[in-house]
């Protein structure tokens, strides 16, 4: 019988012995397939608007976000024992597959790779085999996840105080089109009105993929930036108050926070 071969009560790893401290979950709750569309805007057209220096004018967000999961960050190679059997957790990012509870606790069921121990030499393989580790809110892996709904406690964690670390992730469903940026203001010098647009990129709404900066003259009142035509009423280096003239008809639909 090999690594990773089910018994009934859990996972044989390394050692063929009997594995303890066995333990039935509930039934599993699967990560939603659904997506959200997201559309939203911070302004209505010919709204007067007040912004701060380094606060944002303009933003729009219209695209479709799959369903957020928790990533589990393993940052450094952790020693532990699931029965008898022991291995080591390899560093890396792994997303939650669903979400189980267990004796009153909830868990995250995440799979991740680890380096079982040889039988002959009981020192970790190069060998990188994935198993499913259920991780409490703290960031403790707190049990391993077998066959037939039987799980096993996990043990002698080396180190002792190690725990993964949870952050959240949001895919967007590629299938539609993606739209999210912000305008900031950045204030005035020499008679010029300083800007920033900042655009977040698909694979992390979160955070900025493109800056840009760019300058208009007080005097004109009227700036256009791509499809956003702002008049300006006033500016200076502490705020600048202005109203959103036009911009395209589908941006329309988008609501305010």
């Amino acid at each position: 019988m090999g690594w990773g071969q089910r018994v009934q009560c859990g996972w044989l790893l390394v050692v063929p012995a009997v594995l303890s401290a066995c333990s039935s979950m509930s039934p599993a709750t699967l990560e939603p397939a659904t997506s959200t569309h997201i559309l939203q805007k911070n302004f209505a057209v010919g709204e007067l608007k007040s912004a701060a220096v380094g606060e944002t004018m303009v933003s729009l967000k219209d695209y479709y976000e799959k369903e957020r999961h928790n990533v589990w960050s393993v940052g450094q190679p952790a020693t532990l024992r699931v029965g008898l059997g022991s291995m080591v957790l390899i560093p890396g990012d792994y997303t939650a597959v669903r979400h189980v509870q267990e004796d009153g606790a909830t868990y995250d069921a995440v799979e991740i790779k680890v380096h079982p121990f040889e039988l002959t030499t009981l020192k970790p393989s190069s060998t990188s085999v994935p198993m499913m580790f259920f991780i409490d809110d703290s960031g403790r892996i707190a049990r391993a996840g077998g066959g037939l709904g039987i799980t096993n406690e996990v043990s002698d964690l080396e180190p002792a105080d190690f725990r993964a670390t949870r952050a959240e992730k949001t895919s967007i469903d590629a299938r539609h089109g993606y739209t999210n940026f912000e305008l900031l203001y950045a204030g005035m010098a020499a008679g010029a009105v300083h800007l920033t647009y900042r655009e977040y990129d698909p694979k992390d709404s979160t955070r900025p993929s493109r800056f840009q900066d760019i300058s208009y003259d007080l005097a004109s009142k009227s700036i256009r930036f791509k499809d956003v035509s702002i008049d300006i009423e006033s500016a200076d280096n502490q705020n600048i108050r202005f109203r959103v003239k036009s911009v395209p008809q589908e941006w329309m639909g988008a609501g305010t926070p």
